[in-house]
């Protein structure tokens, strides 16, 4: 019996270089490098299930809301050094603020689809 952690077995470095090839964000790149496959079941599970979710709510074909972190990550480090934020750089936080809220109301919408995916989103801070 072949061995599934066996990457070759898998042709998992292939995944990760298509999927990376369709990672928008440097961030996402860079965590696609690092994932490696999991033996634990229940993990196996509850990542099939999030992405079966995911699948159902692509399907949709409606504009799912959006923003990048990685938009947002080096204001957040500017202001913990204490340094000011721009008018500008205040509007991007007020936009990525306003994407999750919208994402939020998004996956409570579909909440049948993805009771998963709406429960993670339902747990993050409306600010």
């Amino acid at each position: 019996m072949k061995n599934i952690n066996n990457n070759q077995n898998l042709n998992f470095t292939q995944v990760k270089d298509i999927l990376a090839q369709q990672a928008i964000t440097i961030a996402a790149k860079e965590q696609l490098s690092s994932v490696q496959p999991s033996s634990n079941l229940h993990k196996v599970e509850q990542l099939l299930n999030e992405t079966e979710e995911a699948v159902k709510i692509l399907k949709l074909r409606q504009h799912i809301p959006f923003a990048s972190s990685e938009d947002i990550e080096h204001l957040i480090t500017k202001a913990e050094k204490g340094l000011i934020l721009t008018p500008d750089d205040l509007e991007k936080v007020a936009e990525f603020l306003r994407v999750n809220r919208l994402l939020q109301r998004f996956l409570a919408r579909h909440e049948q689809l993805a009771p998963l995916l709406n429960a993670y989103v339902q747990d993050m801070t409306l600010l």
